[in-house]
């Protein structure tokens, strides 16, 4: 018996149907994106791997250079080149850098606006000049590349966002130049130049490396498991320690938060204004007190390192808490400096300058040396 024509066509078209479905399924999955994943879809791309103005709109897919409407990508990478900014512009967001060679932006004077999330990648390469302005808009520019200002005297601004650097960032310029109104997270490498500044609202230094021989200040510093070499990252309103990272920090401005769990110094710190602890804090680095206060607020500091007043006429204070000190004590102002609303256990050394002093409600000394050439 003949079975139905209608019976097998429309099994056949289903089986038609779904290799199709199959076929693109496979196809998208294995095609080369446009963009690298979870960037956004390129609307406006330079479209050969040469250099050119970025004004000039036949060096950009369909004639014409990016509107502020566009999502740019500078990713073609069979080899290395430089695109100028020689114009004020304003896109939609930025993909700089794709999977080989150098792409380079160089904004020279000029600024570049942004209105979304950014990008650079391993091989893209954005170069500040004197002059420059690179707004992010309240946005992120995510830098997996090179974030470089010129060297040699400059002032270039980036601003307004969140840079999230697993690269590199250099600071080249040999006069200030100010990054400001913006936010930082470092796992990559920062370099500041000597003469060089960076001047920022808040910066993370999660588990990157920060050479500054120049001056770095943000209002809120958070120490991770980085570095800081050098000059010392200056923080003005609060310093949170969340790792063991050896980094050489000052407490300036007004008055410094010392806040994290647990609090824990493995390089430096210099104290230039009043610091009020939030838990207790171990020193195993150096702390330094100048004509200040180091606020205890009911808490220990576990010194095993070095804690020391500056050396010269100062009145410094550390009080309202508990010193545990197993390693050193050294009270060096030639002035009178009061350590005062203070109980300490000493079982490591203490020296006292000529002319120095020190006043506390209680003193242990279980199994360390005092020497003392001032006032005890």
């Amino acid at each position: 018996m003949d079975t139905p024509a209608t019976c097998i066509f429309p099994s056949l078209r289903r089986g038609v149907v779904l290799a199709a479905v199959a076929a693109l399924a496979l196809a998208g999955l294995f095609a080369l994106p446009a963009a690298r994943a979870g960037a956004t879809t390129c609307t406006k791309s330079w479209a050969a791997a040469v250099d050119g103005n970025w004004s000039d709109g036949s060096k950009w897919t369909g004639g014409t250079a990016p509107t502020s409407t566009d999502d740019v990508c500078i990713t073609a990478d069979s080899a290395s080149y430089t695109v100028t900014l020689d114009v004020d512009v304003s896109i939609d967001s930025l993909q700089l850098g794709g999977s080989a060679n150098s792409q380079t932006l160089d904004l020279e004077a000029h600024a570049l606006d942004l209105a979304a999330d950014s990008s650079l990648s391993a091989q893209g390469v954005l170069s500040l000049g004197d002059g420059s302005a690179l707004d992010l808009g309240s946005h992120t520019l995510h830098n997996a590349g090179t974030l470089q200002t010129v060297t040699g005297p400059c002032t270039a601004t980036l601003t307004n966002g969140t840079l999230d650097n697993t690269g590199s960032l250099t600071i080249g310029c040999t006069t200030a130049d100010l990054f400001g109104l913006l936010g930082a997270t470092n796992t990559g490498t920062v370099t500041i130049a000597a003469g060089g500044s960076w001047s920022l609202h808040t910066l993370t230094n999660s588990a990157g490396t920060i050479t500054n021989d120049g001056a770095l200040a943000a209002g809120d510093y958070t120490q991770g498991n980085g570095a800081v070499t050098n000059n010392p990252v200056d923080a003005s309103h609060t310093i949170t320690l969340t790792g063991t990272g050896a980094a050489h920090m000052r407490a300036t401005g007004g008055g410094v938060s010392l806040t994290g769990s647990p609090l824990t110094i493995d390089q430096s710190l210099d104290i230039d204004t009043t610091v009020l602890l939030s838990n207790d804090l171990t020193n195993q680095g150096t702390i330094t007190l100048g004509s200040h206060i180091l606020d205890l607020r009911g808490h220990t500091l576990h010194n095993t390192g070095s804690l020391q007043t500056v050396t010269g006429p100062c009145t410094a204070t550390l009080t309202n808490g508990t010193l545990d000190n197993t390693g050193t004590l050294t009270i060096s102002c030639t002035t009178s400096d009061l350590f005062g609303a203070l109980g300490a256990t000493n079982t490591g050394t203490v020296t006292i300058a000529a002319g120095g002093s020190w006043s506390l409600h209680t003193l242990t000394n279980s199994a360390g040396t005092i020497t003392n050439d001032g006032a005890l």
